[in-house]
């Protein structure tokens, strides 16, 4: 199955959905990364006679809210993937819309607090290799986003 190629209004319509959702796997990594630390700290203050450790109960509650976190997480990752796109990195907001530019395939790179796509790449350039969509030439080298594939 090829993959969906987005044109620029394609992507940038779904920007304020994203958006929410990565402001919520943003928080959730930030509690999951706090309850797996406090889950080793509990573990660290020691064990019974028998082995069980000695704040067992907190260690649960921790452990609780991070298998909780972490599987919202997954759902949430799950539904932005299912548009079509590449979520890249989550602490940097990093979503890849795959697409063409000049008639070569690219990735329409977006990151959260960006107002909308300015920039794209190659599929093996990575974040490091971003263009501006936009130039002095126009779009691209002055084609843009090829519109005729969706």
């Amino acid at each position: 199955m090829a993959k969906r190629q987005f044109t620029i209004e394609e992507a940038n319509a779904l920007l304020p959905l994203f958006r929410q959702r990565l402001d919520r796997l943003q928080h959730l990594q930030a509690v999951a990364q706090e309850k797996y630390a406090e889950v080793e700290q509990l573990k660290g203050v020691g064990r019974t006679e028998d082995g069980r450790p000695i704040l067992r109960y907190d260690i649960e509650l921790a452990q609780g809210v991070f298998t909780q976190a972490i599987s919202e997480a997954n759902a949430l990752v799950q539904s932005i993937t299912d548009h079509g796109c590449e979520l890249k990195n989550v602490a940097l907001g990093l979503i890849d819309f795959p697409s063409e530019v000049d008639g070569q395939p690219a990735l329409l790179c977006w990151q959260l607090g960006e107002a909308e796509i300015l920039f794209f790449h190659g599929p093996h350039a990575g974040f490091q290799g971003r263009r501006p969509l936009f130039s002095s030439e126009g779009v691209g080298n002055g084609e843009g986003p090829d519109q005729s594939h969706h």
